[in-house]
């Protein structure tokens, strides 16, 4: 899914695990991906974060970048 944002603006994509893997034990590997555009005036700073929560152990893992992009 592709999302536009201006700055000052964020969003979430929520991606179900069931709609990646149909089996339990199954795994798979999603990749996010930021693209910041060229935008003159605007800060060059954007934050992008990934969470990963698994149902079944109530866990959440989160990753964020110490340095932002």
């Amino acid at each position: 899914m592709n999302v536009d944002l201006s700055p000052g603006q964020a969003t979430f994509l929520d991606l179900p695990g069931t709609s990646v893997v149909s089996k339990l034990g199954q795994s798979a590997e999603i990749q996010p991906v930021v693209t910041l555009a060229n935008v003159t005036g605007a800060p060059d700073a954007c934050i992008a974060s990934t969470e990963i929560y698994t149902t079944l152990l109530g866990e959440t893992a989160v990753y964020f970048p110490a340095n932002p992009i």
